[in-house]
């Protein structure tokens, strides 16, 4: 396995998704987006990340094919996707500069989000790093027709679930889904760490108490 997979697999087990048919929507991998006539279209403008390119600049892009890792679509909401660009060192997560898609994952998120914003609201998501421990995460939200984008600073180093991307650029209240091995993890860290700092076995369920209250 390539190292820069485990970037990819990292992103897809956060995000709570699969590549293909989800219950939201579609994930698609390495630039497939065969079928899809618009996004296709974009992509091509595209091509391949250039080594050097300002992120005004929309001329024809390197050599090869526009293959973002993923680009994500939803069933209830046309208008918007989300593409995704990896790199499994840290180190490769921004230039100064921004203009150097073809080696740090910001830069190369914002490259084809300047395309695909001519016809969509995208979501940019730029992951680096291999372990949750020391990836880098910035999301950027490019509407349509735009010259600039924002920064989601709120989706800063964490990777979200794709529907709470959504709701993240319409200030919507964000929600998780926990799997039951999530849950019994969570349920050990907190014993653990209340055995740390001596919290008595009287005192738990008070403690507790209070943050279901808070």
């Amino acid at each position: 396995m390539a190292i820069e997979q485990y970037t990819e697999n990292l992103t897809l087990k956060e995000m709570k998704c699969a590549i293909g048919k989800n219950p939201f929507g579609y994930v698609l991998p390495q630039g497939d987006v065969s079928g899809i006539d618009k996004i296709e279209k974009l992509l091509k403008q595209a091509d391949g990340k250039p080594k050097e390119c300002e992120l005004d600049d929309y001329s024809r892009g390197g050599k090869g094919k526009a293959k973002p890792e993923y680009i994500i679509t939803f069933n209830d909401d046309a208008h918007t996707l989300i593409v995704i660009e990896c790199k499994n060192s840290s180190k490769k997560h921004c230039s100064e500069k921004l203009n150097k898609p073809n080696s740090y994952a910001v830069d190369g998120a914002l490259y084809y989000a300047k395309f695909l914003k001519d016809e969509y609201n995208v979501i940019a998501v730029a992951v680096s790093g291999t372990t949750v421990q020391n990836m880098k995460v910035d999301t950027f939200y490019w509407m349509q027709g735009q010259e600039r984008y924002t920064i989601l600073e709120k989706a800063k180093d964490i990777i979200l679930e794709p529907q709470n991307y959504v709701e993240l650029v319409k200030g919507s209240r964000l929600k998780k889904t926990y799997a039951l091995d999530e849950i019994r993890n969570i349920a050990i860290d907190m014993h653990n760490a209340l055995r740390e700092i001596k919290v008595t076995e009287s005192h738990k369920p008070v403690f507790i108490a209070g943050i279901l209250i808070a």
